[in-house]
């Protein structure tokens, strides 16, 4: 799908560093299970669309997604931590106005424990992610801050 984008409004200046059309089908935990597959994107697409339910999302005008560009292992495995620790923050959302949801309290139990787990594994090759992990500041105080931010790569 091609698209013309405005070249001279700020607004979408900003949107087209970041946005583009893309088309992708992506699979992840909610598609093994039926009764919620109408309502929800998986997580992947739901974390590059910043909402997990289908009924909700409206692209800024004619614009989408792109997926990102992963160029090593250690960006993949951030990439799979943000789109399980995503879809399990968006879903906790929705479970505060629909706490009696149970097939969706399974699956953010099931995005939460699989993000839990990534992120485990990510400290254990790469150091701590973030300071609310008791175990950040203990093996390496305040070391995080000396990885390479984006912008410096």
């Amino acid at each position: 799908m091609n698209e013309v984008y405005p070249s001279f409004l700020m607004e979408d200046t900003f949107l087209r560093t970041f946005m583009m059309p893309a088309t992708s089908s992506m699979g992840d935990i909610s598609n093994n299970t039926t009764s919620y597959n109408n309502k929800l994107y998986g997580s992947e697409e739901g974390f590059l669309k910043g909402n997990m339910m289908r009924n909700e999302y409206m692209p800024y005008k004619n614009m989408t997604y792109i997926e990102p560009f992963i160029t090593n292992e250690r960006e993949k495995e951030l990439f799979e931590i943000q789109k399980y620790a995503f879809a399990a923050h968006d879903l906790n959302l929705y479970l505060d106005v629909n706490p009696g949801d149970k097939d969706l309290i399974n699956l953010f139990n099931k995005y939460n424990e699989k993000a839990s787990k990534l992120t485990a594994n990510y400290e254990r090759k790469y150091g701590a992610l973030n300071l609310s992990d008791s175990n950040g500041l203990n093996k390496t105080p305040w070391s995080w801050i000396d990885n390479p931010w984006p912008w410096n790569m």
